[in-house]
């Protein structure tokens, strides 16, 4: 018996040895599966288009915040740019009006303000020809 606690510890330790690299080999392998990886942190959320800031601007112009940011999306489907704004507005067959209504503008006033807001908005020069 006194030679059974002799061979225990080395018997532990060798067990215990065997535990701990086979949980490491178990993490290596997770690791390599892309298992138990940390995702990158959010960056946050993305930046305003320059077609919601310039929506945002006017209304920090006018009385009523937020009104007109609240056009936000569709302008953001229908147009990539300001000067896409611009371009369409002068080249559109149903008009400025018409581009306005289409982007959910109800009011007088808004479409009033927004006629007014992009007749101000510059425009591009002509393409170059290559």
């Amino acid at each position: 018996p006194e030679g059974d606690d002799d061979e225990e510890e080395p018997r532990r330790k060798r067990t215990r040895r065997a535990n701990d690299e086979a949980a490491a080999e178990g993490e290596d392998a997770r690791a390599a599966a892309g298992e138990g990886a940390r995702a990158p942190a959010p960056e946050g959320p993305p930046a305003p288009s320059e077609l919601r800031c310039w929506l945002r601007r006017l209304d920090a112009d006018g009385s009523n915040r937020g009104r007109f940011e609240s056009y936000a999306p569709a302008f953001e489907r229908e147009f990539d740019s300001l000067e896409d704004l611009a371009l369409a507005a002068d080249g559109a067959p149903e008009g400025l009006e018409g581009m306005l209504r289409a982007c959910g503008v109800g009011t007088f006033g808004d479409r009033a303000r927004l006629r007014w807001a992009v007749a101000g908005l510059p425009r591009p020069g002509p393409a170059a020809v290559v």
